[in-house]
């Protein structure tokens, strides 16, 4: 405290700071510089936190999420390039091999992982992102829903007993007619796939002469011809039109 209020201390310093004016401006830009730069990484490292957390916020942090794409080899007689498929079969897999997995939501994303797809309506088109979701995807991700209601337990559990008794009909010899927008429902019941867009049929297709691709493809572009590839590597595209 003594110190602090001896006046011949301050006028020493005020005296050595005068005499050396270019030290002393130095040292103050130096000090300043410092304090700057570690107000901005401050601030920086801040700023990316709370965007990587608002871009996870409502999704569980111990959750991940499996996709597949294209082989780069060719394996037992197929060819590369070839497009690896899940199915339900993965998911009942997966849930008896992984006992560790308490969670296990399989998702049907049009366009695959890569997000938006065109969507038309109408004379009205824009970019959103189309998923299938079951309802354990609640216990992953918190999702709003601007009306109506969402999936249950219950409902996938009726739909099965339908598919169960599709099954027996079909034994049976029977004629049945499905309509569902479930693909992989459709892949593993029907013999062949009607598609219709806006009131109109689009085309047919038998069941083990087309593909997952094929039949989204004339889904959203609502036309059996193939759409022309865009891609500077040649490969096909999915493109919607109005």
């Amino acid at each position: 405290m003594r110190f602090l209020i001896d006046l011949d201390h301050w006028q020493e310093i005020k005296a050595t700071l005068l005499r050396n004016r270019l030290r002393t401006l130095l040292t103050a830009f130096g000090v300043f510089w410092g304090i700057f730069l570690l107000m901005v990484m401050l601030g920086s490292g801040a700023g990316l936190r709370n965007g990587v957390m608002q871009g996870f916020a409502g999704t569980a942090t111990n959750s991940f999420f499996v996709w597949t794409q294209r082989t780069q080899k060719a394996y037992a007689g197929l060819p590369a390039g070839r497009r690896v498929q899940l199915t339900n079969a993965d998911v009942v897999a997966i849930r008896e091999k992984v006992p560790e997995a308490e969670v296990v939501a399989p998702r049907n994303q049009l366009g695959g992982f890569g997000g938006g797809n065109n969507v038309t309506r109408g004379r009205r088109s824009g970019a959103f992102s189309v998923m299938g979701d079951h309802p354990e995807i609640q216990r992953i991700q918190s999702l709003r829903i601007d009306g109506g209601r969402f999936l249950n337990p219950l409902d996938v559990e009726e739909t099965r007993k339908v598919y169960d008794l599709v099954r027996e009909m079909r034994a049976q010899g029977l004629a049945v007619l499905m309509i569902s927008h479930n693909m992989n429902h459709v892949f593993e019941h029907a013999d062949r796939i009607t598609v219709m867009k806006t009131g109109r049929v689009v085309g047919t297709r038998r069941t083990v002469e087309t593909s997952h691709e094929e039949i989204l493809r004339m889904i959203v572009t609502g036309s059996m011809q193939p759409t022309p590839s865009s891609d500077p590597t040649g490969r096909q595209t999915l493109r919607a039109v109005g």
